[in-house]
């Protein structure tokens, strides 16, 4: 008797020291997952910072030429968001990209093209201010800034190619990790049952602790926590699979790409709480107003991405312009009395057989929201046809 005892506690013992093994490797194998997504996040925020710096240099070029043809001052918006906010971007991606020599080496390159583009921009407004909309010198201004903007959005494009090629590495490294992790889990799920002879509550405390902890992992890649729709890493996995499904079986699939208006200036006049209000709020009138089948995903800050199964150009419209005029004639209440509007402008496109990936297939629906946006916002832009007009108010009248 004296002898099996001495056994189960040598055994024990030996799953205890196993049980101790595996907890560790899972641990560390846990802290390298979270690294890998970290990695993984970083390259996001480089993608996002490089659009933003187009963003700002897309505002300034569109407001100093949308300025020199009205001279409506209105349009100078733009124009100096675009200056008051690239500076913070351009260092920001800066920081970024610090270990990354051929990063750096594109935004030296980068630099002395965005400082022309500026002063181009500039000359434009003070040419207009002196000569009203109608000056020849302007114009040719206005050519030349042309020609940097389309040297910019080249060297852009390499950086983001850059970024996407590193993404592709890191997301497949982060997804090789978190098998491995799945496979020591059931390693450390069967050291565990075997414990749970002698020592059943403390098995069952730690299963609860890891399941637990993986379901967070899963949580923070899937779903966006403020929103609760999916995230930009789930809606690719997910536009993936439509876009290969509707290839397959020749049905239609319709994209659309929704950035909230005036987003900023939501957050500047009622902090940041009011901008996660009307995040949360648009975020439900989409799952509101679209199909279970329909794929809805949080793809940045204030852009949002919808993919449309079965659905033709003509129908993702009607759909687009629902959506849009509902937001239009919303007013969200902010507590103790404050309330605030908001507009949301939208690009539309049908999959091609030449959009083989999601990337190539959102970058398209995104030309078509920069020509919305640049139509005057509060809109809805098909691929190939011009925007769907509507009375756009200035940006005092959205109570921002």
């Amino acid at each position: 008797m004296k002898k099996y005892t001495y056994s189960v506690i040598a055994t024990t013992a030996l799953l205890l020291v196993g049980l101790s093994l595996a907890s560790w490797l899972l641990t560390s194998q846990l802290n390298e997952s979270l690294a890998a997504s970290k990695r993984v996040s970083h390259t996001h925020q480089v993608m996002s910072k490089i659009e933003g710096v187009v963003y700002d240099v897309s505002n300034i070029e569109t407001g100093s030429r949308e300025y020199y043809i009205t001279a409506n001052q209105d349009f100078l918006e733009p124009y100096h968001s675009g200056l008051s906010t690239i500076d913070d971007h351009i260092q920001d991606l800066n920081q970024l990209v610090a270990d990354n020599p051929q990063q750096l080496s594109n935004i030296e390159h980068l630099l002395p093209l965005i400082a022309e583009k500026r002063n181009t921009a500039e000359q434009i407004v003070i040419i207009t201010e002196k000569h009203g909309p109608v000056s020849g010198s302007a114009r040719d201004s206005i050519n030349l800034g042309k020609q940097t903007m389309d040297k910019i959005r080249h060297l852009v494009n390499d950086m983001l190619v850059l970024e996407q090629s590193q993404l592709k590495i890191r997301e497949a490294n982060e997804n090789r990790l978190l098998k491995r992790n799945l496979r020591t889990q059931v390693f450390l799920n069967i050291v565990r049952a075997l414990v749970l002879i002698g020592f059943a509550a403390l098995v069952v405390n730690s299963l609860r602790k890891s399941s637990a902890k993986v379901f967070e992992l899963e949580n923070i890649a899937y779903i966006d926590s403020l929103t609760g729709l999916s995230t930009r890493r789930a809606f690719m996995g997910q536009g993936k699979v439509a876009i290969a499904h509707a290839l397959r079986y020749g049905g239609p699939l319709s994209l659309l790409i929704a950035d909230l208006d005036y987003f900023k200036k939501v957050n500047d006049t009622y902090g940041h709480y009011a901008g996660d209000i009307v995040l949360k709020t648009f975020g439900a009138m989409c799952q509101e107003a679209l199909r279970d089948v329909d794929i809805i995903g949080r793809i940045g800050g204030e852009e949002f991405a919808i993919l449309l199964p079965s659905t033709d150009g003509k129908h993702a419209v009607e759909v687009a312009e629902r959506l849009r005029q509902a937001v239009a004639t919303s007013i969200i209440a902010l507590g103790e009395g404050k309330t605030v509007k908001f507009t949301v402008s939208i690009g539309i496109v049908i999959l091609k057989k030449s959009d083989t990936n999601i990337a190539s297939f959102i970058a398209r629906a995104d030309k078509a929201l920069y020509t919305a946006k640049r139509a005057g916002r509060n809109r809805v832009q098909a691929d190939g046809l011009p925007p769907y007009s509507v009375a756009v108010p200035s940006a005092a009248q959205y109570n921002i």
